[in-house]
C-alpha cells in the first residue's frame, strides 16, 4: 500500500506532478490511475444528478454511464447539456490531451475530459468503479493514459461455442477494465461458427447469425471494444475445404490446408470468404490467422508447392514463400478496405525469398528461436504479446492463466520462451489473453467466466502500465474485491 507522500505516477506519457496526502485518498480502481493529486473537496453524487455533455458526440457514452449510475447506486441520472451543478457529472473535450488520455477532476462537480470519445469513455469506467464503492468520491485530479494502445482477449468460439449473452458479458467485463479488443477466433479445423451466405454447408449447426454478430459488434463498439474477426487461413480450413476438395492438401493427421500451388483459385476462394464479412466487421483490425498451415515435413510431402513458389517468386523460392505471398496478397486486399491485417507468428521462419509485409501486425504466441520477438521488432513489425507461457488458457484441461503470475512476473515486453524486446519499443502494441478449446466441450460458461475474471484484472493492470497498486497479487486481490464487476 502506498504511504503518505508517495508519488502516484506511471507510463504512457503521463508525468507525475505532485504528491498525495495519504494512501486513503488514492482512488481504488483497476487499472490504477497513472497520476493522481489528492484534493480537499470531495464529490457526492446528487439525488437527481445530471450527466452534462459538451456535445452530442458524447451522448452515447453519457447514456451508458447514466445506466451504470442507476444500476450501481439506485439513483436516476439524466443526460443534459448546459452548466453542471454540484453533484452532477460533466463529460467534456480536452483536445490538448493525447488521444488515449483522459483527465479526471473530482470536486463539487466530477468532470471527465479527453480528446476522443474513447478516452472519455475510459474515464467513465473509472467513475463507475468509484461509484460502485459509494456515492462520495475522494476529491482530487489526475491524468490517466495507457502505456500501450492495445489490451485484448482472444476467444476461441470456433472449437467451443459461446452464447451471445456470454459474449456480451465478456464485452462488459472488458470495457469495465479498459480493454480495447475482443479477437474472435471464428473458424478452425473443427467448426466454422458464423453464417455464410450461399454456403450453409460449411457452417456449424450452432453458429452466430449475421444479425447476432452485427448486434454484438455494435454492442462492443458502444463500449469502445473492437471486435477483431479471425477467419483462419490457409490452414485450419476443414469446413471450407470439404466443400472445395479440389483445393485441399490433406495432411497425415487428416487436417485440410489450402493448396497454394493453385494460386489464383486459392486466393480467389480466400478473398470470397473475407469479402463476405467486410461490412459486418467495420473495425480497423482483421486477423488472417496464418498459423499451422504446414510443417516443414508437410511441405516436403507436397512437391508441387515448391515448384509453384519458384514459378511465381523466382528460382530461390521455397514452398513457405507461397504462404508469405498469400498473407501479403490478402493483406493488400484488406488494406484496400481500410483494415490492418494481422497473423500469428508460428509460421515465420528466417529462410525464404518473400518477406511478410511490415504493415502486418504479429500476434506473438510462440517462442520461436528464429525469428525471435526481438528480431521481428528490429525488422519493423508491430507486435502484440500473446505469451503462451503466461496468457494462454485451455478449457478442455481446465488450465487458465494464473493471475498471480501475470501480476507479479509478466510484463508486456516479455514474450514466450523468455524472449524480450525493449519495453518502450514504438512497435509494441500491447498484450492479449487467449482462451482456447480443443473441443466443443461441456464446460459451462459460468465456469469459464469464474476462471477468467481474475486473470483479466491482473492483465488489465499490467497492460495499462501504471504503477502497481499493490506489491503482491494477494494484496491486489483485495482491490479486485473492492472494485468488483460491472453492473
Amino acid at each position: 500500500m502506498l504511504g503518505a507522500g508517495a508519488v502516484v505516477a506511471g507510463v504512457g506519457g503521463v508525468a507525475a506532478v505532485s504528491r498525495i496526502r495519504s494512501a486513503a485518498r488514492v482512488p481504488a480502481v483497476i487499472p490504477a490511475l497513472a497520476q493522481w493529486t489528492a484534493g480537499s473537496a470531495d464529490f457526492t453524487l446528487g439525488r437527481t444528478p445530471r450527466i452534462v455533455v459538451a456535445s452530442g458526440a458524447l451522448a452515447r457514452t453519457a447514456t451508458l454511464l447514466a445506466a451504470d449510475v442507476r444500476a450501481l447506486t439506485g439513483v436516476h441520472a439524466t443526460v443534459a447539456t448546459g452548466s453542471p451543478d454540484d453533484g452532477d457529472i460533466r463529460l467534456s473535450w480536452d483536445r490538448g490531451l493525447p488521444a488515449r488520455a483522459y483527465r479526471l477532476d473530482v470536486r463539487g462537480v466530477l468532470t471527465v475530459s479527453g480528446a476522443t470519445d474513447a478516452a472519455v469513455f475510459h474515464g467513465t469506467r473509472t467513475v463507475a468503479q468509484l461509484l460502485r464503492q459509494g456515492r462520495t468520491v475522494p476529491g482530487g485530479s489526475g491524468t490517466d493514459a495507457p502505456a500501450y494502445p492495445e489490451r485484448g482477449v482472444v476467444l476461441d468460439v470456433a472449437r467451443k461455442y459461446y452464447s451471445v449473452d456470454f459474449l456480451k458479458w465478456l464485452i462488459r467485463e472488458l470495457a469495465w477494465l479498459k480493454y480495447t479488443s475482443l479477437h474472435l477466433h471464428l473458424t478452425d479445423t473443427q467448426a466454422y461458427r458464423i453464417e455464410c451466405a450461399g454456403r450453409p454447408d460449411v457452417v456449424a449447426a450452432r453458429h452466430y447469425t449475421r444479425r447476432e454478430m452485427a448486434e454484438l459488434v455494435s454492442y462492443a463498439a458502444d463500449r469502445h471494444v473492437t471486435v477483431v474477426p479471425e477467419i483462419d487461413m490457409p490452414g485450419h480450413m476443414n469446413p471450407i475445404l470439404r466443400r472445395y476438395p479440389e483445393l485441399a492438401l490433406r495432411r497425415a493427421n487428416g487436417y485440410l490446408s489450402l493448396d497454394l500451388s493453385q494460386w489464383d483459385a486459392a486466393c480467389g476462394l480466400a478473398r470470397s470468404f473475407l469479402d463476405e464479412y467486410l461490412e459486418l466487421f467495420p473495425g480497423p483490425e482483421w486477423s488472417i490467422g496464418a498459423d499451422e498451415w504446414l510443417s516443414t515435413a508437410d511441405l516436403a510431402a507436397f512437391p508441387q508447392l515448391e515448384s509453384a513458389a519458384r514459378s511465381r517468386f523466382g528460382p530461390d523460392a521455397g514452398a513457405r514463400d507461397l504462404e508469405y505471398g498469400f498473407v501479403n496478397w490478402l493483406g493488400d486486399h484488406l488494406r484496400a478496405h481500410g483494415r490492418r491485417p494481422r497473423i500469428w507468428n508460428d509460421q515465420l521462419v528466417p529462410d525464404g525469398t518473400v518477406a511478410v509485409d511490415r504493415t502486418v501486425t504479429i500476434d506473438h504466441w510462440y517462442g520461436s528461436a528464429a525469428p525471435t520477438a526481438a528480431d521481428l521488432d528490429a525488422q519493423g513489425y508491430s507486435l502484440v504479446n500473446c505469451n503462451s507461457d503466461v496468457l494462454y488458457g485451455d478449457t478442455d484441461n481446465d488450465a487458465y492463466p494464473d493471475p498471480a503470475t501475470i501480476y507479479e512476473e509478466f510484463a508486456v515486453h516479455r514474450f514466450s520462451g523468455g524472449q524480450r524486446i525493449p519495453a518502450d519499443s514504438p512497435r509494441l502494441r500491447g498484450a492479449q489473453l487467449a482462451i482456447w478449446s480443443d473441443t466443443d466441450n461441456d464446460v459451462t460458461e459460468r465456469h469459464v467466466a469464474d476462471r477468467i475474471g481474475d486473470p483479466l484484472r491482473a492483465l488489465a493492470q499490467i497492460a495499462w502500465g501504471s504503477r502497481k497498486p499493490a506489491a503482491t497479487y494477494d494484496r491486489f486481490a483485495r482491490l479486485v474485491a473492492t472494485v468488483g464487476s460491472p453492473p
